[in-house]
């Protein structure tokens, strides 16, 4: 009888590839905007950047702000790992001069700099054990700073929010939104708006840089502002950037996919915040319209700029916009009620003057199923008699014109405006 090999036999094991590792890889943006120099101060220095990352939120996994304004506000999207004292070591004395008019608060005492510095350096556990009375000086120097930073503090937020730093803060925080380094300085933007020049050539080839990496890069879709897509589209015929037919696709799919979310009717007023609930709850329909943008944008001529503006334009005018429309009447919250009368009326169980105005109104304001039976059986205690059958053939008929809308393209668009105007 032959001997047994001592080698154990692992068994076999067949991967099985579940739900997440099916899904596609994040799908990212990237978002050039020029700058914005607004009026005085910041005031809606961001307001392209908002309005562009917005859109892109309801259709991307990923975004990044490629702007030079975006830039210099860095630092403050990093504020959370931060003291204000750190992120005050990064502003020059213009720009605490800028503020401190504005706000009224007191200077800073002399030498705020190189004393914040040592105490950054410093380790206070090991003062306090070698030389207590040192370390309780400190800390009342400490203290005495941080009491007149936050007078700058105050103004530094109130400047943030007129730019519309503010509405991209709940995006920043769950790492969906980050903002590019362009190796700017915030300091430029706290400063009269004749004095503030954000764009050293330095810092536009940064930006162009950038651009071009990304404009290489398959796995970026880049959106554009307008003034952008217009220089980076000059500069393409001109030959001064290539761009692949592929990557030109991509830029497409992104003007198409961030572009019908911007022309929803509710989205204009719409806050950052319920945009990342909406992103979460809509996963699935999300995954479908994705998809829908893809296979539009193959037949998308390859430019970006104005060109590209006027196909995206054309396609919510010719199919997006009707499509969204006639979901919005077939899955109308009256939809079950007209399934009941049509069951009813062909059934002739009843003569409808009888389903008073009161009754209808309770019952048309409703899709749920349960209110509507109670609605009927209520205005049944009259005399009505409604066959069961035909209450449950009308609901499923309304669930089947609700599967048939989740299987839509556009099923994503119309329930984010649905939502959104609640």
């Amino acid at each position: 009888m032959p001997k047994k090999s001592g080698k154990r036999r692992e068994p076999r094991r067949e991967r099985t590839r579940s739900r997440p590792t099916l899904s596609e890889a994040p799908l990212r943006v990237s978002i050039a905007t020029t700058p914005n120099t607004g009026g005085d101060g910041i005031d809606d220095a961001l307001a392209d950047d908002v309005e562009l990352a917005k859109a892109a939120v309801l259709y991307a996994d990923e975004v990044e702000l490629i702007g030079l304004t975006a830039s210099m506000l860095r630092p403050f999207s990093e504020l959370q790992g931060l003291s204000f004292l750190e992120l005050m070591l990064d502003m020059d004395d213009d720009a605490f001069a800028y503020i401190r008019d504005r706000s009224g608060s007191s200077a800073m005492p002399d030498g705020w700099r190189d004393q914040i510095q040592k105490f950054l350096s410093a380790d206070p556990q090991k003062i306090e054990r070698y030389a207590p009375a040192a370390a309780s000086e400190l800390r009342k120097i400490k203290a005495k700073f941080e009491e007149e930073a936050e007078g700058y503090r105050a103004q530094f937020d109130e400047v943030l929010g007129a730019a519309g730093f503010a509405e991209l803060q709940p995006a920043i925080n769950q790492g969906i939104v980050r903002l590019a380094d362009l190796q700017t300085s915030p300091s430029s933007l706290f400063r009269a708006r004749e004095d503030r020049r954000p764009e050293t050539d330095q810092q536009v080839n940064a930006w162009l840089s950038l651009l071009r990496n990304r404009l290489d890069d398959p796995n970026v879709r880049l959106l554009f502002d307008q003034q952008s897509a217009d220089l980076i589209q000059s500069m393409i015929n001109e030959g001064h950037i290539e761009a692949s037919a592929n990557n030109l696709r991509l830029a497409a799919s992104a003007a198409l996919g961030t572009g019908f979310v911007a022309r929803l009717p509710a989205f204009e007023r719409a806050p950052m915040d319920e945009l990342l609930d909406l992103r979460r709850d809509l996963r699935v329909p999300l995954q479908i319209y994705r998809g829908a943008m893809s296979r539009f944008s193959r037949d998308m001529p390859r430019v970006i700029g104005r060109d590209l503006e006027f196909e995206v334009q054309h396609l919510w005018e010719s199919e997006v916009n009707p499509a969204v429309i006639r979901l919005e009447e077939e899955l109308a919250q009256h939809g079950l009620v007209r399934e009941l009368f049509r069951s009813v009326r062909a059934a002739n169980i009843f003569d409808f003057a009888t389903w008073t105005g009161m009754t209808a109104a309770t019952v048309g304001s409703t899709a749920d199923l349960g209110a509507v039976l109670t609605g009927v059986v209520a205005a049944g205690s009259g005399g009505m008699r409604v066959g069961t059958d035909m209450l449950l053939d009308a609901a499923r008929q309304r669930g089947d014109a609700e599967r048939d809308a989740t299987r839509s393209e556009f099923y994503f668009l119309y329930q984010a405006n649905r939502r959104l105007q609640r």
